[in-house]
């Protein structure tokens, strides 16, 4: 009972502390914005539409949503490549070879690229040397760099 009272009690403060013209912006702070503004401009959605109609897509930067985005599954039993280690970049260089996909998201700008502050070309870089000569046509869409053949 004491909770709900303070709750009360901060909100009509916190109300009366707004300026009535400032009211309608912390109205809007409080409303879950709409799925394509969430989407750093549509750009998640251009990187996903590049990857859509492949088996499976190859996501090297850690951002989940341009799988679900593209509608496709995980290539490898790593989700994120950025997760894979050393010492599975020789399999991982076999299974790539076998798949028939055009587009890798290979590079972003995100904090989550950097696992323990290094990039997948540093951790893995057999990985992504076979990739770039694989993959040699370069795509940026904003933040993301893609991969194509």
């Amino acid at each position: 009972m004491i909770g709900l009272s303070f709750v009360t009690i901060f909100c009509a403060v916190l109300y009366f502390s707004i300026p009535f013209g400032k009211i309608s912006s912390f109205v809007k702070l409080t409303k879950s914005p709409p799925n394509d503004s969430i989407i750093a401009g549509g750009s998640l959605t251009q990187v996903a539409d590049i990857l859509r109609g492949a088996d499976c897509s190859l996501n090297m930067v850690n951002q989940g949503v341009i799988t679900l985005l593209s509608k496709t599954s995980h290539c490898t039993k790593f989700p994120y490549l950025v997760y894979a280690s050393k010492e599975s970049e020789t399999e991982l260089i076999e299974k790539i070879g076998k798949l028939k996909i055009n587009s890798i998201v290979i590079e972003s700008h995100d904090w989550s690229t950097n696992i323990d502050e290094r990039d997948m070309k540093s951790r893995l870089p057999d990985l992504h040397n076979f990739l770039s000569d694989t993959f040699p046509k370069r795509t940026s869409v904003n933040n993301y760099l893609i991969l194509q053949r």
